[in-house]
């Protein structure tokens, strides 16, 4: 296993980690995300991720397709317990 792959599977204890405590880590991570990516330029998106062979144009897109998957999810759980 590489060591970025350590932390991609945590315990979750729901007695801790609950839903509005995940929805405000989920808002905070997006927030740091667009405050770093307000102060690159275009270029930016072209450089290679470290450890990886790809770029951040591929990593963010990624990254907006992987939430938008999991928002998908909700969304179906949330209709098929009303």
């Amino acid at each position: 296993m590489a060591e970025f792959e350590a932390t991609d599977w945590r315990l979750i204890d729901p007695a801790v980690h609950d839903w509005q405590k995940g929805l405000s880590a989920l808002r905070a991570s997006h927030h740091t995300i667009i405050e770093l990516l307000q102060t690159k330029n275009d270029d930016f998106l072209e450089e290679k991720v470290d450890h990886r062979k790809y770029n951040f144009r591929y990593l963010l897109n990624g990254l907006v397709q992987h939430n938008v998957y999991h928002l998908g999810q909700v969304a179906y759980l949330n209709k098929l317990s009303q």
